[in-house]
């Protein structure tokens, strides 16, 4: 199965706009809870209730593992596990 068919918002060009917005000025960046190490979660808030998630391997070259629409940050809920890598003040 394709990501798009369970997230449909990978096919609007506002979102994949905003997927690269989120790149550039993040708003959250968190340490991902499978791999920590090589991977981060980038949030931006999209709409009054969503946010785009994206998560990207940090290992030399960066590349965008996946992005989606979430309405929270989940990695927040592993906490002390996790670290908060960046806020936006």
């Amino acid at each position: 199965m394709f990501k798009c068919q369970t997230h449909p918002e990978l096919k609007s060009q506002t979102f994949l706009k905003n997927v690269e917005r989120t790149l550039q000025d993040p708003e959250e960046v968190w340490e991902d809870y499978d791999d920590p190490t090589h991977k981060s979660c980038y949030y931006r808030k999209y709409s009054p209730n969503t946010m785009v998630k994206v998560v990207v391997w940090m290992d030399g070259d960066n590349h965008i593992v996946t992005a989606y629409e979430t309405d929270f940050i989940k990695e927040t809920k592993y906490q002390p596990g996790l670290k908060q890598v960046y806020k936006k003040m």
